[in-house]
């Protein structure tokens, strides 16, 4: 009896193995691949066998155990838009329904209907059918380890568990803000408060920021200080208003001047900087001054202490300039101000030691221009790609 009942452990293992083993293959690499036979979409495994028998009038590659499929061609004319999820048996783990798309994240899926949006979470399977409830789920830079947030028909932001659907954080911040899905533990949320003039008209728009733990808890700073950016390393960039008057003309000028601090409310730089970016990966931050020729940059690391002082001008258009570190170094394309002509254009790469380990001039000698394909490449191995081109 008991060899009997060994055996029957033993055969009901190799079952589950049999089933299982392709999703537990993705710990390493995608288990299956779409495929297409006969105009229809299905899922090989590596091996080329067929695993799960082409159905689909569209099959997108998994991502971790579950895929997105069309059942229906050209959902809503969107490529990266499907109308169900299924998991690694071919099984629905959102089913499709008329009026229903699903959009992907890389921790979520957004569940679109006509009377209302829900999600599913990737890591628990676990799904929420809001219907009219809520408006908008918020899904665009969460990293998969915090709550969800929902709007609901109000306009209000709120937050609820991603394996139980239950509300957590109430519905009491305005929405859309760029920080305000939970990111290392925290969000940045916002309340909006009008303005008026005598007369009781609208003049202006004041904003309340709030930086929030996954349980709602919010980080109190100094009066006057508020964060204004997401976690990253345990740091958050802080601002203060600094007030300043115009001798010419006797106007006074208002600055939002930034600062850094840690998530218990320490501060550990003053806000005094025109604009501090968040840490990188290597954990340095970029210090940028704006100046009538450019904006000027350095960077500090994470306990504040500046590393290079803003000095390398850098050309950034509409956007702000890209200073980051990556395998302990960065690139950077800077150039000089001579009675109003820009001169010196050159690549400079820094070492996080504030060392310049190589300069280069944007136009060689010959004639031809010299540059990088992108910001990554300084190799871990020291080696340096490049380009060069004529124009």
């Amino acid at each position: 009896m008991r060899m009997r009942f060994q055996r029957c452990v033993v055969l009901i293992g190799l079952f589950l193995l049999l089933v299982l083993g392709t999703c537990f293959a993705e710990e390493t690499a995608s288990p299956l691949y779409p495929i297409r036979q006969n105009g229809l979409w299905g899922y090989m495994n590596r091996e080329g066998e067929t695993v799960i028998v082409p159905q689909w009038a569209m099959a997108f590659p998994f991502s971790g155990k579950t895929a997105l499929v069309w059942t229906q061609p050209h959902i809503i004319g969107y490529e990266w838009y499907g109308d169900a999820v299924i998991d690694c048996q071919g099984n629905y783990v959102v089913e499709p329904e008329i009026g229903r798309t699903v959009e992907e994240y890389p921790f979520a899926y957004r569940i679109h209907e006509n009377k209302g949006e829900g999600f599913c979470d990737k890591a628990s399977g676990f799904c929420q059918m809001f219907g009219s409830r809520y408006r908008q789920i918020d899904l665009w830079g969460e990293d998969g380890t915090g709550p969800i947030g929902v709007v609901d028909d109000d306009g209000r932001l709120g937050y609820v568990d991603r394996q139980t659907g239950d509300l957590i954080i109430p519905f009491q911040y305005d929405s859309e803000f760029d920080d305000d899905y939970f990111r290392n533990g925290y969000a940045l949320c916002t309340n909006e408060y009008p303005v008026y003039d005598e007369s009781g008209e609208e003049v202006d728009v004041h904003y309340a920021y709030h930086l929030i733990d996954q349980a709602g808890n919010e980080t109190l700073f100094p009066d006057g200080i508020h964060a204004v950016s997401g976690v990253s390393r345990d740091r958050v960039i802080i601002s203060r208003e600094e007030e300043s008057t115009d001798e010419s003309s006797n106007r006074k000028n208002i600055a939002w001047k930034k600062g850094i601090a840690k998530t218990d409310g320490t501060i550990i730089v003053e806000p005094k900087y025109d604009w501090l970016m968040e840490p990188d990966t290597d954990g340095m931050i970029c210090i940028l001054e704006w100046t009538e020729d450019g904006i000027l940059c350095g960077h500090m690391d994470l306990d504040g202490n500046v590393i290079v002082k803003p000095l390398y001008r850098i050309e950034s258009g509409d956007a702000l300039p890209e200073y980051t570190f990556q395998n302990g170094y960065a690139i950077l394309e800077v150039y000089e101000k001579e009675e109003g002509h820009t001169v010196n254009e050159r690549y400079v790469i820094l070492r996080k030691d504030g060392l310049e380990v190589f300069s280069h001039p944007h136009k060689r000698d010959d004639g031809r221009y010299f540059g990088f394909p992108n910001d990554s490449c300084v190799l871990p191995n020291g080696l340096l790609w490049y380009k060069t081109w004529s124009v």
